[in-house]
């Protein structure tokens, strides 16, 4: 969802956790990739051709 474009809040939103359990899980995926940002974790993913 984050990929899309949409916004934090809306995300958590849609997957019913407060946006304090979204930021520490996109931080988790973060920490287990081996990169700062979600940003960088979006671009491995791509990279990797788990998105487009």
């Amino acid at each position: 969802m984050l990929a899309t474009g949409q916004n934090q809040k809306d995300v958590a939103g849609r997957l019913y956790i407060s946006l304090s359990t979204l930021r520490r899980r996109i931080q988790g995926i973060c920490t287990k990739l081996g990169v700062k940002t979600i940003e960088g974790a979006l671009a491995l993913a791509a990279r990797k051709g788990l998105i487009k």
